[in-house]
């Protein structure tokens, strides 16, 4: 088996974390789109407050707040629900590339790239690009375990005893790296299509599990 296809025998076990993982990526992906939208505070105040002064009721600015944050709250319970799902989903993660060289990123990256000694032409090329595919899974299982361990710092940030100014800076570099997520994923999703295109079966062998090995 060409040890730089994309296409591999992927167990039954790989597919369901795949799947599980893409489901609960999803989900926390929009549970902040719904956060930053329609359910912003910000516009959401404004909106109640107008609203209840045309029904001729008076209302602060304070509490209108208050009433936007809690209505927008609920999509916090949710996001800190997913992201337990995604922590436990790395931990098993984590133990698949202890138990398996095979499902380890590292291992597997620094396996490539030493095959790839002696090629050249297109044979290098291709080769280059499926390290390359491989270094941004390790950054991304890494920008995976940094959100986890901030996201769960800023969950338990009073029973842990952290002050205010160090969870200020927690939630700001949580914040500062979960964009590369999304980014990660629109990626992911665009080149396992572009390489579907290349290699007729990517996307399906995630699916009935891949050429035998």
């Amino acid at each position: 088996m060409d040890p730089f296809s994309f296409r591999r025998p992927r167990p039954l076990l790989a597919r369901i974390w795949h799947w599980a993982n893409a489901f609960v990526i999803t989900g926390i992906i929009l549970t902040i789109f719904l956060r930053k939208t329609l359910f912003n505070w910000r516009q959401n105040a404004v909106f109640i407050e107008s609203k209840m002064q045309e029904a001729g009721i008076t209302i602060t600015p304070e509490l209108a707040q208050n009433i936007a944050k809690g209505f927008r709250n609920h999509m916090w319970e949710w996001h800190v629900a997913l992201g337990i799902a995604f922590a436990v989903l790395l931990v098993v993660r984590i133990i698949m590339g202890l138990s398996s060289p095979l499902a380890c990123p590292l291992r597997t990256t620094l396996k490539s790239i030493a095959a790839m000694k002696g090629l050249s032409g297109e044979a290098k090329n291709h080769a280059r690009h499926f390290v390359i595919v491989k270094i941004g899974y390790i950054l991304f299982y890494l920008a995976s375990l940094f959100m986890v361990m901030t996201g769960a710092a800023m969950v338990f940030g009073d029973k842990l005893g952290l002050s205010r100014e160090l969870g200020g800076m927690i939630h700001e570099a949580h914040e500062f790296v979960g964009p590369f997520i999304i980014l990660f994923v629109i990626v992911h999703i665009i080149g396992v299509v572009r390489m579907d295109i290349k290699e007729p079966g990517v996307i399906s062998d995630m699916i009935n599990g891949g050429p035998k090995s």
